[in-house]
């Protein structure tokens, strides 16, 4: 046996040594004919007989739409074509301005000084940054993305605990757009409502800001905090509650609010609507859960939306309890007082088996009536899987008063089943019958 194994060893030994050799030439080849190929591009690339400004502004041009974040990769195809291109490339700071970067689980060294050059490369241009990764932050890497905050003015980050950049005494005053995705569950410590105000405070340009989850409140509440430019503010479900944020903030110039209903107290909203005053245009409500308090809860729903006539687009999803009341309230609410500047509403019926019925139909056709002369847009969205069997359709006089709003101008959208319903509608009635 021991002889075999030595054998064995002494011919693997010898392929070795006959093999490495040939493969190193195979690799010095392979390298030697990247060389040439890079050098034949240049040859022939057309962009070398372009001026210098045409060929950086096709590569500007080859980028995805400005609301769009460019992969990473894609631009770095751009350095491995030929010497030319890579030269263009790295000459043309704007491309890398704008980034998607996945930072991977096991951010090593060597990532951290790619992504660092990858942002050097912008120079002094704003920078917006689409980070995806792991819900916990490696901190090295978070600390080259502070060393850029005096420029930075787009970001997105994968979870709430990459909001630490903004708690270590850095300013970012260039930055207008903030988005934060939602950790997965039980993977990050949710951040404090005291660390949500630091960040405020940190970005004082700040224009939108989208929390995929809400803030608890751990350290007690902080000092109220008035921003002077925020315009659009968004607050998903999280374990937390939204009206800890309400509560401490002004916001004068606050344009658009989405927040889950259930989470927010009726006297903080309300406080918070008449201590901002602010010139609200969109509206939207989310309810996560069916709202079993629903007698309770209408007159708070009513006493919001009062304090909002600025309102002209109001958006409802999740719990149908919560749209259905809404319904009611505008069916018995005056178009002059309640919700008067009111010009789109839509609702969200996805994930919910409780379709509308005949009887809600008339009611809806009953509010948009009334609404005609101010109401532009209304749509809901139902359940995909829904078949004609499954809905309650209306009758026909509601059909018949959906026709009447349509060829007036006002935009209904229903979903397929009601729009087949009133092509048949219109294609059977006699002239003049609509």
């Amino acid at each position: 046996m021991a002889s075999q194994v030595e054998a064995s060893a002494a011919l693997h030994a010898r392929l070795e040594e006959l093999t490495s050799p040939h493969q190193e030439v195979a690799n010095n080849l392979e390298h030697t004919s990247s060389n040439i190929q890079r050098q034949l591009y240049d040859l022939h690339d057309p962009l070398a007989r372009l001026p210098w400004e045409v060929s950086s502004e096709i590569f500007i041009r080859y980028l995805p739409p400005a609301d769009e974040y460019p992969d990473v990769s894609e631009i770095v195809l751009l350095l491995n074509v030929c010497t030319l291109w890579t030269q263009i490339a790295l000459s043309t700071t704007r491309i890398w301005a704008k980034l998607y970067i996945d930072i991977p689980d096991d951010a090593t060294a060597e990532f951290r000084e790619v992504f660092s050059r990858w942002l050097q490369r912008s120079r002094g241009n704003p920078l917006s940054l689409a980070l995806t990764g792991p819900s916990i932050p490696d901190p090295e890497t978070l600390d080259i993305v502070v060393e850029h905050a005096h420029r930075l003015q787009e970001l997105e980050l994968p979870s709430p605990s990459y909001l630490r950049i903004f708690l270590v005494g850095i300013g970012f005053p260039a930055l207008t757009s903030l988005d934060v995705d939602a950790a997965e569950e039980g993977r990050c410590t949710p951040f404090d409502v005291k660390e949500f105000v630091q960040v405020l405070q940190s970005a004082p340009s700040l224009v939108h800001c989208d929390l995929g989850d809400t803030p608890e409140e751990r350290s007690g509440t902080p000092d109220g905090t008035r921003h002077v430019c925020l315009k659009s503010l968004a607050i998903a479900d999280g374990d937390g509650n939204a009206s800890y944020i309400l509560n401490t903030l002004t916001l004068p110039i606050l344009e658009k609010l989405a927040i889950p209903v259930e989470q927010i107290d009726v006297h903080h909203l309300n406080t918070f609507l008449i201590r901002s005053s602010p010139p609200l245009e969109t509206m939207s409500l989310h309810a996560g859960s069916i709202l079993p308090w629903e007698d309770s809860y209408r007159p708070a729903i009513e006493e919001r939306l009062h304090l909002a006539p600025t309102l002209t687009r109001l958006e409802l999803t999740g719990a149908v309890e919560l749209q259905d009341m809404l319904l009611t309230i505008l069916s018995q609410a005056s178009g002059d007082t309640f919700l008067p500047n009111l010009r789109t509403l839509t609702m969200d019926r996805n994930g919910t088996y409780e379709l509308p019925d005949a009887v809600w139909y008339t009611q809806l056709a009953d509010i948009l009536s009334r609404r005609r002369d101010t109401l532009r847009t209304f749509c809901i969205e139902l359940p995909a899987y829904m078949w004609k069997w499954q809905l309650g359709e209306p009758d026909k006089d509601a059909l018949r008063v959906f026709r009447e709003l349509i060829n007036a101008g006002m935009d209904i959208d229903m979903g397929p089943v009601i729009k087949a319903l009133l092509k048949n509608l219109a294609r059977v009635s006699p002239p003049g019958a609509l």
